[in-house]
């Protein structure tokens, strides 16, 4: 299941096309791996923290931007045992080289179109 957020990103990066083949849809689970570690490790984000109406107008206060790992690292809900293994994870990738594979994996799949 895609989540909201890396549901849209993976949308906007395929053009609209028809894909049939097994092969197509290998290629679409591994753009969408990549792009999962992509949004979840480097991509940060704006949380809504409070939001107060004053009359006809919405005062929103935001967290400070931090990516979803940054977030998971800071929190006291997760183990630290998780936290060792995502932070193991992280250490691991390389956000340029991490771009250069989705575009390398969408130019294989714009490929595979008739």
């Amino acid at each position: 299941m895609l989540s909201k957020k890396t549901g849209l990103l993976f949308v906007k990066q395929l053009a609209i096309a028809r894909y049939e083949s097994s092969a197509a849809l290998d290629q679409f689970r591994a753009i969408y791996a990549d792009l999962r570690l992509n949004v979840n490790f480097f991509q940060p984000v704006l949380k809504l923290v409070h939001k107060e109406r004053q009359g006809s107008i919405v005062h929103k206060r935001y967290d400070e931007t931090q990516t979803p790992h940054q977030r998971i690292m800071a929190s006291p809900n997760v183990s630290t045992k998780d936290k060792l293994r995502l932070q193991h994870s992280y250490l691991q990738l390389n956000p340029a080289a991490l771009r250069r594979e989705i575009d390398a994996k969408l130019r294989r799949l714009g490929r595979l179109t008739g």
